[in-house]
């Protein structure tokens, strides 16, 4: 049995179509944004007053120690298999903790997060606390005002 030639022409057609409509989008995603022509930014402080003073309260207690702040919770691990890269920096790429408490030589003790007033998803925490979990990191999740003064 053979097709008609129309339909032969048609299937050539639609084929056509989607190589283009591929080629266009591949094209579209490759060309970079342009850059703005004013830079309508001004800095802000890294810290807000809770998160200094709860800074300086782990300064002076544990001097001993690196305090870092505002890490994102991607710098804290890495997959077992590299080829899960992307699928890890898509789940966790959006999350930050407060603080982390290092080693002299970088290693991380112990994780410690301050509470915003709104609130944390319950998902969030939940994938925090599996990854620091899974990578053997103490974590504590505190409002800051149960701090002490």
């Amino acid at each position: 049995m053979t097709l008609p030639l129309w339909l032969y022409a048609l299937l050539a057609g639609m084929a056509l179509v989607c190589a283009f409509a591929v080629g266009r989008y591949s094209l579209a995603r490759r060309q970079r944004r342009s850059l703005p022509r004013q830079w309508l930014l001004m800095a802000r402080p890294v810290l807000n007053s809770d998160e200094r003073r709860t800074m300086r309260m782990l300064r002076e207690g544990l001097p001993q120690y690196i305090v870092l702040a505002k890490l994102p919770l991607v710098r804290l691990c890495q997959p077992r298999d590299p080829r899960r890269v992307r699928y890890w920096f898509d789940l966790l790429g959006s999350l930050h903790v407060s603080f982390a408490v290092c080693s002299p030589n970088g290693r991380v003790i112990a994780v410690i997060d301050l509470e915003p007033e709104r609130g944390v998803s319950r998902r969030a925490s939940k994938i925090k606390q599996s990854v620091l979990d899974a990578c053997r990191i103490r974590y504590l999740s505190c409002k800051a005002e149960n701090l002490p003064r």
